[in-house]
């Protein structure tokens, strides 16, 4: 085997080994999406998300392992809702990635009127939202209780994420829930 060769052979596996969540990617982690019902968009739950919600069980539960464990499980359990709008509070944006909260602002108009659609950008992040397809079902918990619902329509839309950051790009499926 050739000295590069084997050079090159010894970094690849280095760069496996010590591989870790700041070189996972663009990962999507949890938002905050405020005290309102904001309209968001999630993806399933994903293992690449868990060493973000070690960080964030173990911040918030730094001498409880009982805690700890619980915090785990529950996030587990949980879709991960990585983009939100805080029910259209000013001109400003807020995706997680990586476990840490960016604030983007719309730089491209919304498609077929569906908000939280176009082009986003801030913080070295850009964020494309593309409709796919409208979902004919409700939201499975259904409409806000005492709530006018005859001017607002709620319900989910298919929409192709492409997230970039530097060089790095990651395209995938999300589901936009809107409404009350």
């Amino acid at each position: 085997m050739a000295r590069g060769s084997a050079v090159q052979l010894s970094l690849l596996w280095l760069g496996l080994l010590f591989a870790g969540p700041a070189c996972a990617g663009l990962v999507p982690s949890l938002v905050n999406s405020g005290d309102c019902v904001a309209d968001i968009i999630s993806i399933p739950y994903s293992p690449e998300r868990q060493p973000f919600d070690e960080q964030y069980c173990r911040e918030g539960n730094p001498s409880d392992v009982d805690a700890y464990q619980a915090c785990l499980v529950n996030s587990a359990l949980n879709d991960t809702r990585f983009f939100t709008d805080r029910c259209g509070e000013g001109d400003e944006y807020y995706l997680a990635v990586n476990g840490v909260e960016h604030v983007l602002q719309r730089v491209g108009p919304s498609w077929l009127g569906v908000n939280l659609s176009g082009r986003f950008a801030g913080d070295g992040l850009e964020l494309e939202v593309l409709p796919l397809k409208q979902s004919l079902e409700p939201p499975s918990d259904g409409p806000a209780e005492g709530a006018d619902n005859e001017d607002v329509e709620s319900g989910s839309w298919s929409v192709q994420i492409t997230l970039q950051q530097g060089g790095e790009t990651r395209t995938f499926t999300a589901t936009l829930l809107y409404g009350p």
